[in-house]
This record gives C-alpha cells, structure tokens and sequence, in this order.
C-alpha cells in the first residue's frame, strides 16, 4: 500500500497494454486528475507532507517530463548573505524547490561571502534551513569581494579547488535569481545531446554577453584551466570569454525564452519582461529603498 502511496503519477502514466501511444496517453490523462488526487489526499494525511504532495501533483502535470535520474547536478549558489538575499532564500526559495524537480535533486553547494555586517552563524542557519531536505548541501566561506571580483572568484576558487568535479552539470545562481520553471532546462539536459549550456543572453542589442547571476554548463566541454584567470575586470565579460571558443562557437549554448533583458534594464534575467513567461528571473529593485519596501510586504515577487 505505501509504494502505491509513494508513486501515484507512475501508475497512473502507465501505458494501456494493446493501445495506440497516442490512445494511451489519451486515457491516462482522462483519468489521472480523478485517481491521483484521490491518492495524493491520503498521502497528505498519513505523511503529512506539502512538499511531497506538490511533488506528484508537478510529476502529473508534467506528463513524461525527464528527471535528473541520467545526470548528476550541482546548485551553485553565491551570496554576500545581505538582506535581501536572506529574504528570498527565506521567502522565495522554499515555492522554488517545491516547484522544481530539478533543485530537489539537485546538490547544494553555496560560496558564501560575508559582508562584515553579517553572522555567519545566522547566514549558515539560514541555508541549512532553506536547504534542509537536499541531499548534499556545503557551505564554502570567503573573504568578500566586490560585486565583479566575487562572481569571478566564485568561478575560479570551484575550478581550482574542484567543487564542480563529479556532476555532469552545474547550475549558478544569486539567491535573487529564481527559476520559475524548469520544464526547459530539463528538456534540454535530457533531450538534446549537443547542448553544452543554458544561458541567457543579458546584451539587448545584438551580440553575446552572457548572464553570470544565472547559467547552466555541461561540465565535460570545459578546459581543466577554465575560469582560473579572468579575462576582463567585467564578470559578465570574463565569463563569456571563457565560454565562447568550447561552447558559444560550437553551437552549444541555449537560451532561456523570454529572460532577455530589455535595454533598460541591464543584466538582469527577464529585466522589463512579463515574469509569468520567464523560465528564470531576476527581479531586483536596485535602490535600497525599493529592497525595503518589498521585503516589508513579506511576499515572494516571483509569480510560480
């Protein structure tokens, strides 16, 4: 009874034995949303379980969506751990794992940088709660930088010290940066063979410039050297230098839809764009006032 509990979208995909793929499909869809909530509500009451419930409910919804079971992934995350960043990981990253089968299997490993404000007592705390239900979560501390200095170090200290090694994919983001949807990103990780990176394109004009608050990199296409010296005191341009003759000109990257900044709005994921159609967003007010009057509303900004 409890494996039937625990896999409820599995059974319920399953084929009709004699049916066209298209019928079966068909089938299952008709009679999933009946059966499936009928488990998903006896789940919830013996195990008690939000999380685990959203989880069916996206793998139903997601109707043979790949997972991460042929692949392993890394959640790199750098954070100064300033307030604002402690504010999305406390209010917006609990919707975000919950959203995303992607980060829930994903491992966590954070380059934490503390301004001298901040306890690293509390900014620790404050990731291991977030991340309590992860299987692997690391926390590496380093002197803080400035904003470009720090995005790079972050690069070159995983490379030189070998955080990265084992994964088949890393995942960089700011605590600020969201992904909303991960339909894509897991599309392609599974699906397309000649995909050695999901980036988004922060240029709104033409040319590349590739976002650093946010990627995605097949770990396998980089040189053992990547990274290690930067190539302008841009981040933004240092990263994309690095990337451009093993992946860019190889036709290796891919674009997240609907994240391009519009012109105004600098580097910044989904800048000036309907959020609800952004795969990966980055929504920062930019002056502190407007960081405080949003925290005081006490509701995640990203529309999930």
């Amino acid at each position: 009874a409890s494996s039937l509990l625990l896999h409820p979208a599995k059974i319920i995909m399953a084929p009709t034995k004699g049916l066209p793929k298209k019928k079966s499909h068909y089938l299952s869809s008709k009679y999933k949303s009946t059966i499936a909530i009928i488990l998903l509500l006896v789940a919830c009451n013996i195990y008690g379980s939000s999380r685990l419930v959203s989880t069916y409910i996206s793998e139903m919804y997601s109707e043979n969506l790949p997972t991460t079971k042929d692949f392993k992934v890394l959640l790199y995350i750098t954070t100064h751990m300033s307030a604002w960043h402690k504010w999305y990981l406390e209010l917006c990253w609990p919707k975000a794992l919950e959203k995303s089968s992607l980060l829930q299997h994903a491992d966590v490993a954070v380059y934490l940088t503390p301004g001298k404000n901040t306890s690293q007592f509390e900014a620790k705390t404050i990731l291991r709660d977030t991340f309590k239900d992860q299987n692997n979560l690391t926390i590496y501390v380093r002197d803080n930088q400035d904003k470009n200095e720090g995005a790079m170090a972050a690069l070159s200290d995983a490379v030189q010290e070998g955080w990265w090694r084992g994964y088949d994919w890393v995942i960089r983001v700011n605590p600020d940066v969201i992904i909303r949807d991960d339909r894509y990103m897991l599309d392609v990780m599974h699906n397309d063979t000649n995909a050695t990176a999901i980036i988004i394109n922060c240029t709104a004009s033409g040319g590349k410039k590739a976002h650093t608050d946010f990627f995605a990199i097949k770990l396998d296409v980089l040189p053992s050297d990547a990274f290690l010296k930067p190539e302008s005191s841009n981040a933004e341009a240092s990263f994309t230098s690095h990337i451009r003759k093993d992946i860019l000109e190889k036709g290796g990257a891919r674009y997240i839809a609907g994240a391009k900044p519009l012109w105004r709005w600098g580097c910044r994921a989904g800048g000036g764009r309907d959020y609800s159609k952004s795969d990966v967003i980055h929504h920062d007010p930019s002056t502190e006032a407007g960081q405080l009057e949003l925290m005081s509303k006490m509701t995640c900004p990203i529309p999930f």
